[in-house]
C-alpha cells in the first residue's frame, strides 16, 4: 500500500523549497505559478 508522504517541490524562479503532499498552486515566496514549480526527487532508497 502506497503511503501518502510529503514531497519537496522547488520553485525554479526563487529556488525555495515547499514541502507538500500535492503540487502547490503557486509559490508562497515569490508568487510564481504552478508551472514554475517542479518536483524534487528525493534520494531515499525504496
Amino acid at each position: 500500500m502506497d503511503e501518502e508522504k510529503e514531497v519537496m517541490w522547488q520553485c525554479i524562479r526563487c529556488e525555495c523549497i515547499t514541502y507538500s503532499y500535492e503540487k502547490p498552486d503557486y509559490c508562497k515566496n515569490c508568487n510564481a505559478y504552478t508551472g514554475d514549480i517542479v518536483l524534487l526527487e528525493d534520494s531515499e532508497e525504496s
